[in-house]
């Protein structure tokens, strides 16, 4: 929990800095930027959070430190991104690489857990 709220932190202050010092997309949409409207995004999200916490408390070994870590990121970029389309009304994107749309550690967070997950699977997953 300290991490993932470490994670938040992080993620927020660089979108606080980003906005004073940087160029940054307000996405208003999902992954790159697909529009969908606010309210079913902010639901959406939500859902998406509690799902993916019911599984992973279902289907890992929470005693595993990487499984504590991985969560926490998920969770984290998960929780940040959602804290930015209810107080702005759209995620600040300020991360650029050519030929891919913008992004921010939030969504790092998010696809490097999801990604990391899935290859440790085996090594994570509860014992049954």
């Amino acid at each position: 929990m300290v991490l993932a709220l470490l994670l938040i932190l992080l993620d927020q202050s660089t979108k606080y800095l980003a906005t004073k010092y940087l160029p940054f997309s307000k996405n208003t949409g999902i992954a790159f930027g697909i529009p969908i409207p606010q309210v079913i995004l902010i639901i959406t999200n939500i859902a998406l959070l509690i799902i993916v916490m019911y599984i992973a408390k279902k289907e890992l070994n929470f005693n595993n430190k990487y499984t504590q870590i991985l969560t926490a990121a998920i969770l984290a970029g998960g929780l940040s991104n959602l804290a930015d389309r209810l107080y702005h009304g759209y995620v600040i994107d300020f991360i650029r690489v050519p030929i891919w749309p913008s992004f921010n550690l939030a969504d790092i967070y998010i696809t490097a857990g999801i990604l990391l997950v899935i290859i440790f699977y085996g090594k994570i997953k509860k014992t049954k």
